[in-house]
């Protein structure tokens, strides 16, 4: 005969709240990946431009990160956002199980 699983709140609980430690963690992560991204675009675009002293690849190093960092950040958010919506949707159905299930208990009280 096969063993029933029962029901555990706090497994979505726990799943739910590794949701949002994503989403708070990506955003972090795509801007210092795409800040590194640019960063080396510039130095392989500026190693082969420039000519000379070596503050302009310095500069050109310190945009390219800036530029590409901005753009992890842009990248990140909505990514979180996905994770916040997934999020939701499971507190949500736990919170209508939560107010479907007292409802139940106590209608079959009277």
């Amino acid at each position: 005969m096969a063993q029933v699983t029962q029901y555990e709140p706090n497994v979505l609980q726990v799943f739910i709240e590794d949701r949002y430690e994503q989403a708070r963690m990506i955003v972090r992560q795509c801007a210092a990946l795409y800040g590194v991204i640019g960063a080396v675009l510039c130095a392989i675009g500026g190693g082969a431009l420039s000519r000379g002293d070596g503050s302009a690849m310095g500069t050109g190093l310190v945009v390219g990160a800036v530029i590409g960092a901005m753009i992890g950040v842009s990248v990140g958010k909505r990514k979180a956002w996905e994770y916040k919506f997934e999020a939701q949707k499971l507190l949500l159905q736990m919170q209508i199980e939560k107010n479907t299930r007292t409802t139940s208990i106590g209608a079959a009280a009277h």
